[in-house]
């Protein structure tokens, strides 16, 4: 028997997505394929997906829902399921400018997929309908202020008063847990367009929800969102409040850095996907961070975009070889014919010396049942988490014996500087 192995580096355009990528076919019920009735996108990210679904109110305003809810991350797999059963999602026919999704559907009453049936999605890369890049282009907005558009920029809500006798509170307090904080979080203002941004934490996944409305603005003391008027009072230059269709007053402070509101999307999306857990909106207007990654170099690990990806010498595919020729299927795994994938997670430091070696996923499972090895559910189970961490331990001794790589960089301005990146590399296991 012979191992194969299969193993991806961060944004690998040539077969794992990545990008964003608007769904333009469907194939469901009676296995007929028709353009995508719904305006639906992935954002594929290097170990997160995130779903988009975008439902217009209007012809020129819409509402769209992030979530992080997808169980898996975008690799390509080519026919193979990429889960833990025969009916895990497949990646394939990926290219960097389409793919497609084949996932398995148990959804009860959908007017397009069966129940218990294959759905089949092709997705396109950099495609949106008008509404979703009206969206698009207001979450990446970071111009500063127009002084002819009083209104205009982004700005952070600071916290909800009852009365006006509060709103001194309000500002005394604001970003402290003593404020009592609405789920509007952020608005952005430009071009005759609010968009609004509303953080939607809950136990089964992370969820944004944004809202484009048609503004404009009457000097400075009215602004018209969706045709409603609000009569604006100004505390400063950069503060005002206004009575909502509740009776309290929204307290609103401008942002004049250059902060986008996805990258602060990004962000809760990735700290939450890091760590398992719903973010509070405490963290989220604690936090707000200017790009994804830290302001200051010093240590801190980086992930974000605006870095250069450290690189393998010789590139992504002398990394296959040499982890092919470094790595050994475990021999206990061959009883139970073991196979799968181990997502191991490390560090390039800023002399490209791999550091921090540690398994994130790992799908590695038998080809069998209990009964075809003869053996009680109770021991069958032993064997195989035993025999799992001897995949993990092997995958992880590979990947931290890698020779050292060209380290990552962080480009600011006309300065460069050398910073510790955090990549993930997928291994398989498989047997022949």
């Amino acid at each position: 028997m012979a191992l194969c192995l299969n193993t991806f580096v961060a944004y690998a355009q040539t077969e794992n997505p990545r990008g964003t990528y608007k769904m333009t076919k469907l194939t469901g019920k009676g296995g007929v394929e028709i353009d995508a009735p719904f305006d639906q996108y992935k954002i594929c990210e290097e170990g997160m997906t995130i779903s988009v679904f975008v439902q217009s109110t209007s012809e020129d305003e819409a509402e769209c829902r992030f979530l992080l809810n997808d169980p898996i991350f975008f690799n390509y797999t080519g026919r193979e399921p990429q889960g833990m059963d025969q009916h895990g999602s497949q990646i394939y026919d990926s290219n960097g400018k389409e793919f497609t999704l084949r996932w398995w559907s148990q959804i009860q009453n959908h007017p397009y997929i069966e129940t218990n049936s294959w759905a089949i999605e092709k997705y396109e890369r950099e495609i949106y309908s008008k509404q979703a890049k009206e969206t698009r282009n207001l979450l990446l907005d970071a111009s500063q202020p127009d002084a002819n558009a009083p209104f205009s920029g982004r700005w952070n809500l600071l916290g909800y008063a009852r009365d006006t006798l509060n709103i001194s509170l309000v500002l005394k307090m604001a970003g402290k847990a003593e404020v009592e904080n609405v789920s509007l979080l952020y608005m952005v203002v430009r071009g005759g367009k609010t968009l609004w941004v509303q953080n939607v934490p809950n136990n089964r996944q992370m969820e944004f929800q944004t809202k484009t409305q048609n503004s404009h603005n009457i000097g400075k003391k009215t602004i018209v969102l969706s045709n409603r008027k609000y009569d604006v009072n100004w505390v400063d230059d950069d503060t005002f409040y206004y009575k909502d269709e509740r009776g309290g007053y929204c307290v609103w402070r401008r942002n004049t850095s250059n902060t986008t509101l996805y990258s602060i999307m990004l962000a809760a999306f990735r700290k939450v996907n890091n760590q398992h857990r719903p973010i509070s909106t405490k963290e989220l207007q604690e936090s707000d961070p200017t790009s994804g990654i830290p302001a200051s170099a010093s240590d801190s690990i980086y992930d974000a975009p605006n870095v250069s990806l450290p690189q393998f010498p010789g590139g992504n595919n002398a990394m296959m070889e040499c982890l092919g020729r470094s790595l050994h299927y475990p021999t206990n795994g061959n009883r139970m014919r073991m196979t799968g994938m181990v997502l191991v997670q490390f560090v390039v430091e800023k002399d490209g010396a791999i550091s921090n070696c540690k398994v994130v996923m790992d799908t590695v499972k038998p080809q069998g049942t209990a009964a075809s090895y003869g053996l009680s559910e109770s021991k069958f189970k032993e064997l195989v988490e035993v025999n799992k961490k001897d995949f993990e331990t092997e995958a992880l001794r590979a990947v931290f014996n890698m020779p050292r790589w060209q380290p990552g960089v962080h480009k600011e301005q006309d300065k460069e500087e050398r910073v510790r990146v955090k990549l993930n590399v997928p291994v398989t296991f498989r047997l022949q």
